[in-house]
């Protein structure tokens, strides 16, 4: 699957290609929830790889696709003014 290549092949100029082997374990969570322990064990409120200011901005590009797009996931139809 594309979300999750386990190998890649890099190509440069004059070079042969080169195969890199790349083995995926879990979901990819696991790769999160081992951020997460490094921050608490750090006493870090968040990661440098992915600040909060980041995560705000990717969520708020998604919520303006969705509502161009007329996307409601059913939990927040509940929330949404009749």
């Amino acid at each position: 699957p594309f979300w999750k290549p386990e190998r890649m092949t890099v190509s440069r100029n004059g070079k042969p290609d080169e195969e890199i082997h790349i083995p995926f374990a879990g979901s990819g969570f696991n790769y999160e929830a081992e951020e997460v322990g490094r921050c608490l064990a750090a006493g870090k409120l968040e990661s440098d790889m992915l600040p909060l200011d980041e995560t705000l901005a990717v969520m708020r590009t998604l919520d303006t696709l969705r509502a161009q797009w007329g996307i409601v996931y059913p939990t927040e139809r509940s929330l949404r003014p009749v």
